[in-house]
């Protein structure tokens, strides 16, 4: 079953004793929290096979409104209920600069790497600095840190830069011609899910030249996005003007 809770990130220890199916932390029990999950993607599969008419424009703008007011709502209730978001980079040196490697780029989609089991780390190139942003599209910390990038990237020409674009559900890519087979994909969604530990966006991986991480986002803290920031500020001078707490909440 699930290393770790989806309700409250705790990581499951050897020392803990109890049923595997149930979280030594917070009590959820994952077999229901599954089937609970299956019934609420099972329900949004059956909602797309009968589509409802287009409703007109004049109706739809509240909704968005509400949406835009829940975003703002949500990312406030995570960044007061995880303190540890707020945590500082360790260290203010930057790391040695690579005289023998140049910029490089590539765009994914998180949905082709969830399909295909491929990890961040993976994608982090020998002989290069690696970073790894994930990024939803109404995310503003995410446009903010995007556009400190283009200078910082100038300044440092031994760069691999890869932006993995979240569509904020992967519901869409999930088929299924029968109840079992929903529930068998939903249970391999949630244990692949957790092994990215996406939580929040921006979601920063920074990896050396060796492809070993130097510093790494996880639904505990994000030392990853601060020790990015830390690392653009040294050498342009860019200081993040969001606060450092700040994310926007993966749906």
């Amino acid at each position: 079953m699930f290393q770790i809770c989806p309700k409250c990130s705790y990581a499951r220890k050897l020392e803990d004793t109890g049923s595997t199916d149930v979280c030594p932390s917070c009590g959820i029990i994952f077999s229901k929290y599954i089937a609970a999950t299956a019934a609420r993607e099972r329900a949004l599969l059956e909602a797309r096979l009968h589509k409802k008419p287009i409703e007109s424009s004049s109706l739809l703008w509240p909704k968005w409104l509400l949406a835009l007011l829940v975003l703002i709502l949500a990312s406030y209730l995570y960044r007061t209920t995880h303190p540890h978001i707020n945590k500082q980079p360790t260290s203010n040196a930057s790391p040695p600069a690579l005289t023998d490697s140049r910029n490089s780029s590539d765009q994914r989609e998180f949905a082709d790497l969830f399909n295909s089991d491929t990890s961040f780390a993976s994608l982090a190139t020998r002989g290069q600095y690696t970073v790894i942003e994930v990024y939803l599209d109404q995310c503003t910390y995410c446009r903010e840190l995007e556009a400190a990038l283009t200078p910082f990237r100038e300044k440092r020409s031994d760069m691999n830069l890869v932006r993995i674009h979240h569509p904020g559900s992967i519901n869409n890519s999930i088929q299924a011609s029968s109840r079992e087979e929903l529930e068998a994909k939903m249970r391999i969604m949630n244990e692949r899910m957790s092994s990215y530990q996406l939580c929040a966006s921006p979601h920063v991986e920074v990896y050396g030249p060796d492809k070993k991480p130097i510093a790494v986002d996880t639904c505990k803290n994000h030392d990853g996005t601060a020790y990015l920031w830390n690392w653009i500020t040294n050498e342009t001078g860019i200081a993040r003007r969001s606060a450092p707490g700040l994310f926007t909440r993966m749906l």
